[in-house]
């Protein structure tokens, strides 16, 4: 539909359902293995393979030029595979005392085991093989983002941006049958809308500062509003405001986004509702002015 469309993308490819770029992900499991597709900035380790692919989209046969780039985490595969061989030792082990299988162990069996001649419960090689192939493997798919590492911020802004809106979604009630009234409405889209900007502008900054070899405190949005958040006003009575102790990483944060550092102040002429400055005027005095 999207190619057959004409519109540019970039798609995650779930490996357990298509196989058409299984000739990249076996050649960068090879080059994986020099350990030279490591991306500092991303954490990841890419592999990029530029090739023709053939699609059959309503009867006709579609060349399409496609970037596929495949990434790899040691930690997620090794993590992966020891969960399979846990849980077929567990399944095994519910086999042997008789009991009875739920629909998730059961699929999970159909997959992995399997039962010898002589009646025994076997393990499955050639699946665990497979699995073992695609763990800690994920595959971008684009026509149009040569590149790995901006592949991959595509799609971590994607999913931000969808988190974002599925945020607001739950702040609307429109998970609910009742939602959010329409005076509301407006003003939650706004601030969200607001929110998502400023996310992605302070993205944007760390990126540019990664890329050029410059100290990072913090390499996700979330760990420096964790830290700047660290930072206190103590207010009092005679309007001065003082600042508690800023660290090392809480300056650098701030001079990252171009930020000055807060001081203590004597704030003048705070705004006190209703403050009367003035003693009224009694009603029907001739002489007041």
């Amino acid at each position: 539909m999207i190619i057959s469309s004409g519109y540019h993308f970039l798609l995650c490819i779930p490996l357990d359902k298509v196989s058409v770029f299984s000739d990249a992900i076996d050649e960068a499991a090879v080059a994986f293995l020099n350990g030279d597709k490591y991306i500092s900035a991303i954490d990841e380790n890419v592999f990029t393979k530029q090739g023709s692919y053939t699609f059959k989209i309503n009867g006709k046969e579609i060349r399409k030029k496609l970037f596929v780039h495949v990434f790899y985490d040691q930690e997620k595969a090794g993590a992966f595979t020891k969960k399979i061989q846990k849980r077929r030792n567990e399944i095994i082990q519910m086999i042997k005392e008789g009991l009875t299988l739920d629909t998730n162990n059961k699929s999970f069996a159909d997959v992995y085991l399997c039962q010898n001649e002589d009646g025994s419960i076997g393990l499955n090689n050639q699946a665990f093989q497979e699995a073992n192939k695609h763990a800690g493997v994920f595959v971008l798919v684009s026509d149009c983002v040569a590149d790995g590492k901006q592949a991959y911020y595509g799609y971590r802004d994607r999913r931000t941006v969808e988190e974002c809106f599925s945020d607001l979604k739950v702040k609307m009630c429109c998970d609910r049958f009742r939602v959010s009234c329409e005076d509301s409405l407006v003003g939650k889209c706004f601030v969200e809308f607001i929110a998502l900007s400023l996310y992605m502008r302070m993205e944007m900054i760390i990126r540019k500062a990664m890329d050029k070899n410059k100290e990072v405190p913090h390499h996700s949005i979330k760990t420096i509003i964790e830290d700047l958040e660290g930072i206190t006003e103590i207010a009092f009575a005679d309007s001065f405001v003082t600042i508690k102790p800023i660290s090392k990483t809480q300056k650098k944060c701030l001079k990252l986004f171009n930020t000055s550092e807060p001081v203590s102040r004597y704030v003048q002429n705070i705004a006190v509702p209703n403050m009367i400055k003035y003693a009224r005027k009694p009603h029907g005095d001739k002489w007041a002015k």
